[in-house]
């Protein structure tokens, strides 16, 4: 990109790339599958078709085995248009209209209405915000068709577009069955990939089952189904009783040891409300014991002052110590 850095600006991240060249090559692959075309990335092979020719082949190396295998064949003509094919059963569908190829005179083109015709044969078979896989090739001549209305050449104007449109609707119907379908894998074992034939697929009255019997079998199955997740929910609820009955007696258990613990401490409060009341008393009653002769004392300490005033610094200590030690 040294002379175009505008492009390299808007590239996108490595693996969106890689999806649109995968994309763009797979679309010509579907083009042209008489030609080889071999894709790799990092070492890996991402797309590897035989160019045998077998459009159908060209379909299971894009999109599996399990897809190719639901594919209806379609093929149709008015004389001016010649379209060939294959479309999806209703039950293998995507996300977006971009597995919705048509191809006309070799070119990949998107038109808007010949997808609308092709989806609207869908519209009682599907989700509305899901598309088929559609695989179509127009055969037409240059001059029903005009590729100058746009400036990529994306998409194409039909002459008699409504006699097209007729003949889309008529030859893509999802209600074609499966054994309509012709598979060109001839170096296949797979009986829905044997060889350039219808394939050789039971029909339903040929099974030797009666169509109600698969039906009974149904209905059987869902019974048992029904009854083992009944018995299911009823063990789990039984559990649940049981554990609730246990939490519950655990509760009351431990209410009880409560009850009793509040109890003893309201004994012992009392008693500690008792012992100190009696301790209050007895204390009372010693110190009045000790003061119980005041006047007693009084005269002591008169006749100690009487002898203290007549003597000196010295004898007064004496008097006061001797006091002291008799006391």
């Amino acid at each position: 990109f040294y002379n175009t850095p505008a492009r390299l600006k808007h590239l996108s991240s490595l693996y969106s790339e890689l999806a649109n060249i995968s994309d763009f090559i797979n679309k010509i692959a579907l083009s042209y599958p008489d030609i080889s075309f071999i894709l790799t990335n990092d070492g890996k092979t991402l797309l590897n078709t035989s160019g045998n020719g077998n459009l159908l082949k060209v379909i299971n190396n894009i999109y599996g085995i399990d897809i190719t295998k639901k594919m209806i064949e379609i093929n149709n003509t008015d004389g001016e248009y010649n379209i060939y094919g294959y479309i999806s059963m209703p039950e293998v569908t995507k996300s977006s209209r971009n597995h919705m190829i048509t191809i006309v005179n070799g070119r990949v083109v998107r038109n808007q209405e010949v997808n609308k015709t092709i989806n609207d044969s869908y519209h009682t078979f599907k989700p509305d915000d899901r598309y088929p896989i559609v695989v179509l090739k127009i055969d037409v001549d240059t001059s029903l068709v005009d590729v100058n209305i746009h400036p990529t050449k994306q998409d194409v104007k039909f002459g008699k577009l409504e006699e097209l449109k007729e003949l889309i609707a008529k030859a893509a119907s999802p209600k074609v069955n499966a054994e309509n379908v012709s598979i060109a894998f001839s170096d296949s074992t797979d009986p829905y990939l044997a060889s350039d034939r219808p394939a050789n697929l039971p029909k339903p009255d040929e099974t030797g089952n009666p169509w109600w019997l698969s039906i009974a079998l149904s209905a059987i199955g869902l019974i048992i189904v029904f009854k083992a997740v009944s018995n299911k929910v009823q063990q789990a609820q039984e559990a649940n009783r049981r554990e609730v009955e246990m939490l519950r007696q655990q509760t009351a258990a431990q209410e009880q040891q409560l009850s009793d613990i509040n109890q003893r401490a309201a004994q012992l409060t009392a008693r500690q409300s008792e012992l100190a009341q009696g301790l209050v008393e007895q204390q009372q009653r010693g110190y009045i014991q000790q003061n119980e002769d005041p006047n007693r004392l009084a005269d002591t300490l008169s006749n100690l002052s009487a002898e203290l005033s007549n003597a000196d610094d010295d004898e007064a200590g004496e008097k006061i110590k001797s006091w002291i030690e008799q006391s």
